[in-house]
C-alpha cells in the first residue's frame, strides 16, 4: 500500500549532490547493516556530500520549489505536484521535520503517479492545542492550523495525510512536563481521528533524532 511504498522508498538514498561523487548513504551497508564492515565508524573521510560550505543551502524542495511557510505569519501557501487526475492524492502536513522528506516523496510520486499537496509551516505541528515557540505561545501557528484544518477537510480529493513533527510537548513551559506530553498525545488523537472520520487515512512518520549540536559547524571544523 501507500504506507509501505513510502517506508521502502525513504530507505533508498537519493542521487549524489555532485555528479562525480557518489553519496550512497545507507545503501552502502547492504541488507545486513549491523554486520557490514562498512558500518564501522571512521575518524576521517576523503569527502562529504554536501560540502560543509554548501550545507546551509542544501534544503528540501518539491520540483525546485520551497513549499514550507516560515515561522512568522499566518498565510498558507501550498505546493501541488503530480497529475490533477491522479488516483491517489497525499497531503504532506507538518513542520520542517516533514518538509525534509519532499525530495524523496517527489521521487515516490513520480514512480506511482501520485499527486502531492503540501500544508507545511516551520515550528508548527498539526495539532489543535497551543504550542510554544521560544518562551511564548505560538499564536501564528494556532491561527495557521485553523486554516490548515479547514483546507484539509475541504479537499475531498485527499486520500492520505502524511505527517511528522519535532515538538513532543504542548502548552507552555509553566505547565508540568507530564501534563504537556499528555496534552500533545490527546491533541494528536483528536486531530487524526477528525481526519480519519472525514475519510482520510493518516500516516505518521516517526521524527528522526535531533542533534544537540550545530551539525554544520561541527562538519566544517572536522571536515576530514
Amino acid at each position: 500500500g501507500v504506507a509501505a511504498a513510502i517506508a521502502v522508498s525513504f530507505a533508498v538514498p537519493q542521487s549524489a549532490a555532485h555528479a562525480d561523487r557518489a553519496a550512497p548513504g545507507a545503501a552502502v551497508l547492504g541488507d545486513a547493516p549491523t554486520s557490514d564492515p562498512e558500518a564501522e565508524p571512521v575518524d576521517t573521510a576523503e569527502y562529504i556530500v554536501p560540502e560543509a560550505l554548501q550545507a546551509e543551502d542544501d534544503r528540501a524542495s518539491l520540483d525546485g520549489r520551497t513549499c514550507i511557510n516560515v515561522v512568522s505569519g499566518t498565510e498558507m501557501d501550498s505546493c501541488s505536484y503530480g497529475p490533477d487526475d491522479a488516483d491517489i492524492t497525499i497531503a504532506i502536513v507538518g513542520d520542517s521535520k516533514m518538509d525534509q522528506y519532499l525530495p524523496a516523496l517527489q521521487r515516490i510520486a513520480d514512480q506511482h503517479e501520485w499527486r502531492l499537496v503540501t500544508y507545511l509551516k516551520s515550528a508548527c505541528p498539526l495539532v489543535r492545542v497551543p504550542v510554544e515557540r521560544g518562551d511564548k505561545i505560538n499564536d501564528d501557528c494556532a491561527t495557521y492550523n485553523e486554516t490548515r484544518y479547514d483546507a484539509l477537510l475541504a479537499d475531498d480529493s485527499i486520500d492520505y495525510v502524511l505527517t511528522s513533527q519535532r515538538l513532543s510537548l504542548a502548552l507552555s513551559d509553566d505547565v508540568a512536563k507530564d501534563e504537556r506530553l499528555e496534552a500533545m498525545v490527546d491533541a494528536h488523537r483528536e486531530t487524526w481521528q477528525l481526519l480519519e472520520d472525514d475519510g482520510k487515512d493518516v500516516i505518521v512518520v516517526l521524527d528522526n533524532p535531533y542533534p544537540q549540536i550545530d551539525v554544520m559547524e561541527c562538519v566544517a571544523t572536522y571536515e576530514h
